[in-house]
């Protein structure tokens, strides 16, 4: 006589092989995604997110400030075409520099600038230097440095007016050093003269100009540009 209990069976028995089944098919669906063109577009998926990261954090250090559009002479005040603003990244000497907060037309300059330097702080001021005055020279062009501009820095030499820039006999000692450094404010080519002379506007500190004037005496102005 067959004894059956009275609990249900379990049903562990008839379950187990088919949950191994399920696991197999798990594995193997798994497969099908991890492939190489799988972890390949993972790569890509990650590298362009730290990108994104890198671009977003540089953004941030990123600040807008001044920069000249043109030579800047010793002396010349900043008008608005002169400047323009520009954004740099500049994480530690950014102090050095004027940020496009500051206003600087009408400011002075202080130091030579170059055309696409940024304005460092130290080279400008806000009181109009009063020690610089506009001496127009009316100069032969064949005297004049080749592109000279406004802003140029240049050194003002005199030699005896019966010296030639093509006379074989010119005594180099002869020639005598007005003054140096010093900036262009503006050139007039349409005021040249029927000699060919083009005005020049230097900005000369006021205690030598006189030692500029003195020069024109019977002497003739050669213009050397800086390079700075």
């Amino acid at each position: 006589m067959e004894i059956r209990s009275g609990l249900p069976s379990s049903p562990r028995g008839s379950q187990g092989p088919k949950r191994n089944k399920n696991l197999r098919r798990q594995i193997d669906d798994a497969r099908l995604y991890l492939t190489p063109k799988f972890f390949f577009g993972l790569s890509l998926i990650a590298t362009a997110l730290v990108a994104a990261i890198i671009i977003n954090t540089s953004s941030q250090r990123t600040i807008s400030v001044w920069r000249a559009t043109e030579d800047l002479a010793p002396g010349s005040v900043i008008s608005a075409e002169k400047i323009a603003p520009t954004k740099v990244l500049l994480p530690e000497n950014a102090k050095n520099y004027l940020s496009t907060d500051a206003e600087l037309v009408g400011t002075t300059v202080l130091r030579s600038i170059s055309v696409d330097e940024l304005i460092p702080a130290y080279s400008i001021s806000n009181q109009v230097d009063r020690d610089f005055l506009r001496v127009p020279l009316s100069i032969p062009s064949s005297s004049l440095p080749f592109g000279l501009i406004s802003g140029n820095v240049v050194d003002v030499y005199a030699i005896p007016a019966s010296h030639t820039a093509i006379s074989a006999n010119i005594n180099v000692k002869s020639a005598q050093l007005l003054i140096a450094s010093v900036g262009i404010e503006g050139i007039d080519s349409n005021s040249r003269d029927l000699g060919g002379n083009t005005t020049v506007t230097l900005l000369v500190p006021e205690a030598l100009v006189r030692i500029v004037l003195s020069g024109l005496i019977d002497q003739q102005i050669i213009v050397v540009k800086r390079i700075v």
